[in-house]
């Protein structure tokens, strides 16, 4: 978990709005950086667990491991999350640095959102923004990925299904570089995702989507299972072909 070798594993927490406007629930999954986040009316504890299985709930259950929270109140009933498989954990008081992957994220929103920030009103641009800043920028230690097509592949990965492409990334395993893939061949559920994730991935490959401001930005919400419409984000290029 330490090197980041494994996905699975996330960091969670809660920002805080303006006094009685409500809070937003981060979790970041560390292999890939990909945030969620969603709202809260309150910091009880019932509420706060309602909205963080509503998030990690869809996903596949091997892509579910850990979850180390902030120590505080608000994440007392996290025993609830135990039925999805989840291992949680806290960091220790004061000691941010234990959960460092979220605090970075939380920073990205916080220039969305400053302190004092009243979130009872958000609007779909500010969540769309939020959600752009955090999951849509290319990270130089995801190989230049973003973290939704970081994790679009891992989710993948996790279902059995091979990604397309030409070339084999350079392997920890001992497998040659350069080594041929086999076809793509998606699942039949997620090929109306990995059309919009080729769309959404050519129109940005062409300066044509980016930040807000441009033409267009890909969809929070879609009616697909949730992680299929965060897999929509991923750019699987070659695999286009097969979709």
């Amino acid at each position: 978990m330490e090197s980041r070798a494994r996905g699975g594993h996330f960091e969670g927490d809660l920002i805080n709005g303006l006094h009685g406007t409500g809070n937003l629930v981060t979790l970041a999954e560390r292999m890939t950086r990909f945030t969620f986040f969603d709202y809260v009316g309150s910091k009880e504890s019932e509420a706060v667990m309602e909205v963080v299985l509503k998030l990690l709930g869809p996903l596949p259950p091997d892509l579910l491991k850990t979850l180390t929270f902030d120590n505080g109140k608000e994440f007392a009933r996290f025993r609830v999350l135990e039925a999805l498989g989840l291992k949680v954990y806290f960091a220790r008081p004061y000691h941010s640095w234990e959960r460092g992957t979220n605090e970075n994220r939380n920073g990205i929103i916080r220039k969305v959102l400053p302190k004092g920030t009243a979130f009872n009103d958000l609007t779909e641009e500010q969540r769309r923004r939020i959600d752009y800043l955090l999951n849509d920028r290319s990270m130089r230690c995801l190989n230049w990925r973003t973290p939704r097509e970081a994790f679009a592949r891992l989710v993948l990965r996790v279902l059995g299904a091979p990604f397309g492409g030409r070339l084999r990334p350079p392997s920890r395993t001992g497998a040659p570089c350069g080594a041929p893939r086999p076809p793509c061949a998606p699942p039949v559920a997620l090929r109306p995702a990995l059309r919009a994730t080729c769309r959404a991935s050519t129109r940005r490959k062409n300066g044509l989507s980016g930040e807000p401001g441009g033409a267009t930005m890909p969809p929070i919400h879609t009616e697909a299972p949730a992680w299929a419409g965060y897999a929509a984000g991923v750019a699987l290029a070659s695999c286009c072909r097969d979709v």
